[in-house]
């Protein structure tokens, strides 16, 4: 049976209140929920034998879009989790490899890298990768095969996660401030076009890991019921009706 415009209308209304999740997980969350309702348009249609009263029907019974899209409210906070937490994980071996690379293809140099400021950035970077790795893999972790442990500890992954960005950040700036202090003092030991292209490279891995933090950072706080705190559940029936 094909997909009843008001089943149509109902799921366009909920994407309008699911932007801000990712895109693949927003289409896999409606491709889903359509799916249920045309399974509800279905069994309706056997006894009604009107197509629009089952679908009218089904979308009462799955509940109106504005509690829908609260209640996934913790899956999107997962979804962005996640995508911050594999993005700064990916991240190091990129730049490593990137970066690696663009140093190594230069002329043959004398430069020998000294002074405090140095060994600041070397243990910047070193502590860097570490935490990154430590935080992301929890928060990896937390949001897959171990969802259930965690229970309701979503908001410290977040913050594990926005901790990971931060330091794969600070991390990759401490290595920028190598490859400058290198520039300055031995500018003809560096192959100029490899440098750019890994500096375009690492910007924008930058700002893709800062953007995905940030909506991490501020994706909704799950609505709660009033009465007894738990989250609403996205398949229950509408208030009133029998399930």
């Amino acid at each position: 049976m094909a997909c009843h415009p008001i089943i149509e209308r109902y799921i366009a209304d909920l994407s309008a209140r699911l932007t801000a999740g990712p895109r693949r997980w927003r289409t896999a969350v409606l491709d889903e929920i359509r799916d249920s309702l045309m399974e509800g348009m279905d069994a309706h249609a056997a006894t009604t034998g009107d197509p629009a009263v089952a679908a009218r029907h089904a979308v009462q019974e799955h509940g109106p879009a504005d509690q829908i899209a609260s209640a996934y409210a913790p899956e999107l906070v997962a979804a962005w989790t996640r995508r911050a937490g594999r993005l700064a994980l990916a991240a190091i071996p990129t730049m490593a490899i990137v970066w690696n690379l663009a140093l190594r293809v230069g002329p043959t140099s004398a430069w020998h890298p000294y002074g405090t400021g140095l060994h600041i950035a070397a243990a910047l970077i070193g502590s860097g990768v570490c935490l990154t790795v430590v935080c992301a893999t929890a928060a990896l972790l937390g949001t897959g095969r171990l969802v259930r442990v965690v229970g309701d500890h979503l908001p410290t992954l977040r913050f594990g996660v926005c901790a990971a960005s931060a330091s794969v950040s600070i991390a990759i700036l401490a290595l920028l401030s190598v490859v400058t202090a290198r520039a300055v003092t031995a500018p003809t030991s560096l192959q100029w076009p490899a440098i750019l292209t890994a500096l375009a490279l690492t910007l924008t891995a930058l700002t893709t890991i800062g953007h995905t933090a940030y909506r991490c950072a501020t994706s909704s706080i799950p609505v709660q019921n009033h009465t007894s705190g738990a989250i609403a559940d996205p398949w229950a029936p509408a208030a009133g009706q029998e399930p």
